[in-house]
């Protein structure tokens, strides 16, 4: 590479970091600060719900770092005098995918892209603009903690009474560090473009570092097997989600927005909240109610069904429904067994849009970074919406009666306050 051209690539570098350093930062920013925050209550006394928005935290900044990388690809490849990339690459970089209708004209989609192959392929597609080749380097405990951390998160964002997460701040640690390494390992095999991370990770390194063992930690779980268990899950999630709420709006907002990190946690922990109570609320169902649900039907609760393989067996595999299926058609199957009144979802009400329409959309903003898309703040007062939404919700569903009456008494005894 000249060197002309090696002053133009971090000409643009150096202009594209200034321009997204919100992509860099922000959410490693906030993981820091809340295991900062756990740091300085006793052990004793340590809220489980600050390590699950430390973990969701650090994967969310997994994923604005890789958006930020395909936007500086693509910053360098429009300033280039030659194409870097074919239009398959380009428009992996930008998440979208074009196909022929039948009119002949392009439609354009969003890709869907797993993580897991995020991962390499968009490094890949960086180091092109450099002329450098990527690799993941061969240590396993690099690659394992990393992936042990989105493996938190997705259980975190869809947990389940049969692999119900357990978390605390030494898993807290291990995710941010795992994400600090892999983020580092990119930083080495482009230095010097990746402008502004050398600075970023050595004042992230040292104030987790401490925390964090030789080697990774899997993800720990129970299985919630008894009533009393699930009942206690149920008013457990309930209260971790309120008490976030609480504390989101005793606390400061941001200098250049109305939100916070804990309002951001705590939109997040509503959600995942509900995924929880529909997986449980279809436990308890079944558990007191065994004879009245077919095998199917169990299934569906579990987001279990059975698959074919390739040798011609048939095995009960999982089978994951989006949120939308889960919140409504659960609880409607669920009612319908074991409730005195039917249940019913009108998509026109005013809850059910705000809940599924406006800030289930602002919630995967802040979990899920994709190119050209803003990273939802939060404000204190979006943050209120979403709660009356979802409570409007658990009250919808407490006049199905029979134990689902379980919302109403969650409802009496946790008000919200007020801003």
């Amino acid at each position: 590479m000249d060197e002309t051209l090696d002053i133009k690539l971090a000409e643009i570098s150096g202009e594209t970091y200034k321009k997204n350093v919100y992509l860099v930062g922000m959410h490693l920013r906030d993981a820091v600060n809340i295991l900062d925050t756990m740091r300085s209550i006793p052990e004793s006394g340590r809220p489980d719900l600050l390590a699950k928005a430390c973990i969701l935290f650090a994967v969310a900044g997994l994923e604005t770092n890789l958006s930020y990388y395909c936007t500086l690809a693509l910053a360098i490849a429009d300033a280039a005098p030659e194409s870097i990339y074919k239009e398959p690459e380009i428009e992996y970089l930008k998440a979208v995918q074009t196909k022929f209708q039948n009119d002949a004209e392009l439609s354009v989609d969003k890709q869907k892209q797993p993580l897991s192959d995020r991962l390499l392929i968009v490094p890949k597609l960086l180091g092109k603009a450099f002329e450098r080749h990527f690799a993941m380097p061969a240590s396993e405990p690099v690659g394992d903690r990393l992936r042990y951390a989105i493996e938190k998160r997705d259980a975190l964002i869809h947990p389940s009474w049969d692999r119900y997460p357990e978390v605390g701040i030494e898993d807290a640690a291990d995710a941010i560090y795992g994400v600090l390494e892999y983020l580092e390992t990119v930083r080495q095999q482009f230095h010097p473009y990746l402008i502004g991370y050398l600075t970023v990770l050595g004042s992230y390194f040292p104030k987790v570092d401490d925390l964090v063992g030789q080697e990774p930690l899997p993800l720990r779980f129970r299985v919630l097997k008894t009533r009393e268990e699930l009942i206690a899950a149920l008013t457990g999630e309930w209260t971790d989600a309120h008490t976030l709420f609480d504390v989101a709006n005793l606390h400061g907002t941001e200098g250049d927005s109305e939100g916070s990190m804990l309002t951001r946690a705590a939109l997040v922990s509503i959600y995942s909240m509900v995924m929880a109570h529909v997986s449980i609320l279809g436990r308890l169902g079944v558990l007191l109610n065994p004879k009245l649900f077919s095998e199917k039907e169990i299934n569906f609760l579990n987001e279990k069904d059975y698959q074919w393989t390739d040798e011609g067996e048939m095995v009960l595999d999982t089978a994951k429904q989006n949120f939308k299926v889960r919140a409504t058609v659960a609880p409607t199957l669920i009612a319908k067994k074991t409730s005195p009144n039917a249940l019913a979802f009108t998509e026109g009400t005013t809850w059910f849009q705000r809940m599924f329409k406006v800030y289930l959309p602002m919630r995967n903003q802040v979990m899920h970074s994709k190119f050209g898309e803003s990273t939802a703040r939060v404000s204190k007062l979006e943050l209120r919406a979403a709660f009356e939404a979802i409570r409007s919700y658990a009250a919808h569903i407490a006049t199905a009666g029979g134990f689902l009456t379980f919302y109403q008494k969650l409802l009496d005894g946790s008000p919200l306050k007020e801003l």
